[in-house]
């Protein structure tokens, strides 16, 4: 078996390294001169960001990952979407499918969405390009800021891949598809697998509307079990909403400290949704399952054109 990044690669030619406050500062430049218009502003700090990355003083943090790499996207592509660098967007989509801007800021016909929304959709038919090797012992890898044991790269679109051997400084290169440098990489590489994207997935089928039924009257105990079910899961919901708005603002954050409090923020509220949400559908299930216990027919849907 070949072992992946063995050796020694070149660093990239930095002549001073990238300081990770100086990156975020940058891509919070990108994302207000996106809202505000100015096409210039974000392209020249867009380019600032892609030039910067393999220059990073530490591997980039998997948090910041999709946030970077869509903003260096977003402002190459604002106003000149033929830029090649605009395919860091497609990038971004495979680490993050779910983000959307913020329509108060950016229509849904400004071309930094449009780019984005195609960006996704081309990051769900990507192939998919692997090795057969695995990260030796005393290297550390990323790719995209994801640490990774197992390389593995998307075609046609760019990548930052970063290394630290034996704790050394990380090395960083910016790629396209699997062109490593060719010392990273082992002698048979790329192998192309057919892995589907994990972006791809069927489209869901759109529940029927109507209103459900049921022949008898249920005991007030269950009634409450499910009412009480019905609550927990609205208030799932009620919760998710409030996490979605943490997320936002951890987005935009400005500096770490901002990060750590937004993303601390975000996750218990998504684990307290869970929670909720949990707990909603085990009562719901409890006053069902009784339900049929009791021989009561379950309920129907009515539907109506």
């Amino acid at each position: 078996m070949w072992l992946l990044l063995s050796g020694t690669a070149a660093a990239a030619d930095c002549p001073d390294v990238y300081a990770l406050n100086t990156l975020l500062g940058d891509v919070g430049r990108v994302e207000e001169s996106l809202d505000a218009g100015d096409q210039g502003t974000a392209a020249t700090f867009a380019r600032r960001v892609e030039e910067g990355l393999p220059c990073l003083e530490v591997s980039l943090p998997a948090v910041l990952g999709a946030r970077t790499l869509r903003a260096v996207g977003a402002g190459l592509a604002f106003g000149n979407p033929g830029d090649p660098g605009s395919a860091w967007l497609i990038t971004a989509a495979v680490l993050d499918s779910t983000f959307r801007y913020d329509p108060d800021a950016l229509s849904f016909q400004s071309p930094v969405v449009l780019a984005w929304q195609d960006a996704r959709q081309r990051a769900a038919a990507a192939p998919i390009t692997s090795a057969k090797g695995r990260v030796i012992l005393g290297v550390r890898a990323w790719v995209d800021g994801q640490p990774v044991s197992d390389l593995t790269l998307v075609e046609g679109i760019p990548h930052l891949v970063q290394r630290s051997v034996d704790g050394n400084d990380v090395v960083g290169a910016t790629i396209v598809g699997s062109a490593l440098p060719a010392d990273w990489a082992p002698p048979d590489w790329p192998r192309t697998t057919e892995v589907p994207s994990p972006l791809a997935s069927p489209s869901p089928t759109p529940d029927p509307v109507g209103a459900a039924s049921s022949g008898r009257q249920w005991p007030a105990q269950r009634v409450a079990l499910v009412a009480g079910g019905a609550t927990g899961v609205v208030g799932s919901a009620m919760l998710y909403g409030l996490s979605a708005g943490s997320e936002r603002r951890f987005q935009a954050a400005k500096d770490l400290a901002e990060i750590d409090r937004y993303r601390a923020s975000t996750n218990r509220l998504v684990l307290a949704s869970g929670a909720s949400l949990g707990a909603g559908v085990s009562a719901l299930g409890i006053g069902m399952l009784f339900g049929v216990l009791d021989g009561d027919p379950a309920p129907t849907l009515d539907v109506r054109f």
